[in-house]
């Protein structure tokens, strides 16, 4: 495998380094998907690494996409834009990637159904339906926020939502 430098479309100024797969016939300019942190971004192949980092850290790009390729023109622009405006190049990077690329795909809705087979009420005291009424709708509000959530719920109606405690890594 071989190690390449990735500007990722991030608030970043510098390139990431990552493993290309052997099969992945890969050239500088070339947007590729790798992965951040918890996310997966788009970025382009900014040149050969020279840095030192062991390759057992380091970790593969995900996908590439030969239709786009940034000239070396365009990058020597997306540079001078950088510098010239005081921005980060990722910031400036995004600016240049199709969209069609950037945008996330929907994320599918899930309606959970609740009967009999699906849950078990474990405390001495049974929910009558008014209260089960609102515990599955206070259950689909949590699964919608981010985080350990708590939800208070009267009447199908939300009256306070606890988000819990913010990841501190995105």
């Amino acid at each position: 495998m071989k190690k390449i430098s990735v500007l990722l479309a991030t608030n970043s100024d510098k390139a990431y380094q990552y493993l290309v797969p052997a099969d992945f016939n890969i050239k500088k300019g070339m947007i590729v998907k790798a992965p951040f942190r918890s996310r997966e971004l788009f970025g382009i192949i900014w040149d050969d690494s020279d840095e030192k980092i062991e390759k057992s850290k380091l970790r593969e790009i995900i996908d590439y996409y030969p239709q786009f390729i940034f000239s070396q023109d365009r990058i020597k622009f997306i540079k001078f834009m950088s510098n010239y405006n005081y921005s980060n190049l990722g910031k400036i990077l995004k600016l240049f990637i199709p969209q069609s690329y950037l945008l996330e795909k929907k994320k599918p809705y899930l309606k959970y159904r609740f009967d009999e087979k699906n849950y078990e009420v474990v405390s001495k005291a049974k929910p009558n339906k008014q209260q089960m009424e609102n515990l599955i709708f206070a259950f689909n509000v949590c699964r919608n926020v981010k985080s350990n959530a708590i939800v208070l719920a009267h009447k199908s109606s939300t009256v306070g939502i606890g988000s819990g405690q913010p990841s501190r890594i995105d």
